[in-house]
């Protein structure tokens, strides 16, 4: 799941892009193991996404660096394409302003 953090608003004036970037990113790490472990929460027997296999984020990364592609790269990708590279049906993309 590519996820593009945006942080808005004033920044502290002591605090280079750089920074901002690496907050971005580690951000976007973090909503997607939040996310997997939400889809797995509810793909318990007896529940709507039993049949659905969600591919790790580690995983995802992991390919998307392989293939020279960075995150904010991978958000900006058509899915149809990202899904024949990841090798998986769908491609769930996630953006997240913060003020």
């Amino acid at each position: 799941m590519p996820v593009q953090v945006q942080f808005t608003g004033q920044l502290p004036h002591n605090v280079a892009q750089a920074q901002v970037d690496s907050a971005a990113l580690k951000t976007g790490y973090t909503y997607q193991q939040t996310e997997l472990a939400h889809f797995q929460r509810y793909a318990k027997p007896r529940k709507k996404f039993n049949m659905a296999q969600i591919q790790s984020p580690d995983k995802t990364n992991g390919l998307l660096r392989s293939a020279g592609i960075s995150a904010n790269d991978a958000f900006n990708t058509d899915p149809d394409v990202l899904a024949k590279m990841l090798g998986v049906d769908a491609v769930i993309k996630m953006n997240v302003i913060s003020k």
